[in-house]
């Protein structure tokens, strides 16, 4: 009986180990999708503000009158 019940227990802490590990593997690309996704709307972010700057120095040099 001792040996059946021991079978059981280490099935179970493999059943957990196998959980916890998914777990992790979620938790960590979770991080890195986040981290990913974070950096590419910093650089679009960055695109759009230097294309705003572009626009505003081309208005203001089609606004200026020659002389």
């Amino acid at each position: 009986m001792p040996v059946q019940n021991s079978r059981v227990a280490k099935d179970y802490s493999r059943t957990a180990f196998v959980i916890l590990m998914a777990a992790l593997c979620i938790v960590i690309g979770g991080m890195v999708w986040t981290w990913r996704i974070a950096q590419t709307s910093n650089r679009l972010y960055h695109r759009l503000a230097h294309l705003q700057e572009a626009t505003a120095t081309l208005s203001g040099a089609a606004s200026e009158k020659p002389q």
